[in-house]
C-alpha cells in the first residue's frame, strides 16, 4: 500500500511550490530586494513553471521519496561507509526527483547564502 501522509505533504507542497512565488508571511528578504522579488512574483511565466512543477509533485506517486532530503538527513559511518537516510517523517509515495531536487537545492542555497555573506 502507498505511503500516505497528506497533512505533511500539504505542508511540503504549500512551502515549496506556493508561498515562495507570493507575498506570503513566512517569505523574508532584505528591504533592497523589494522590487527584485515583486518582480518576480509578478512574473507570469514562472508562476506557471511553480503551478505545473506542484502539479507534478502532487500527482506523481511511483516511489516512496523521504520529502525532507537535505545533507543532514544522511548518515554515512566513517569506518563502514554504511549509509543511513533518518528523519523520515515527511516520507510520503510521490515522484523520486522531488528528493533529488530538495539535496541540491539544500547546496545551492547554501552556496548562494555562503557568496552573499562574502561581499
Amino acid at each position: 500500500e502507498p505511503v500516505s501522509n497528506p497533512a505533511l505533504v500539504e505542508l511540503t507542497s504549500n512551502f515549496v511550490f506556493t508561498f515562495p512565488f507570493s507575498d506570503h508571511p513566512t517569505n523574508s528578504f532584505p528591504d533592497n530586494l523589494r522590487s527584485e522579488v515583486d518582480r518576480l512574483w509578478m512574473n507570469s511565466d514562472l508562476q506557471q513553471a511553480a503551478l505545473s512543477a506542484k502539479g507534478k509533485f502532487s500527482g506523481a506517486g511511483v516511489a516512496v521519496v523521504h520529502g525532507d532530503l537535505h545533507s543532514g538527513s544522511i548518515m554515512v559511518h566513517p569506518e563502514t561507509g554504511s549509509v543511513k537516510i533518518i528523519d523520515c517523517e515527511f516520507g510520503f509515495w510521490g515522484p523520486p526527483a522531488f528528493d533529488i531536487g530538495m539535496f541540491v537545492a539544500g547546496y545551492v542555497f547554501a552556496h548562494a547564502r555562503y557568496a552573499a555573506l562574502d561581499d
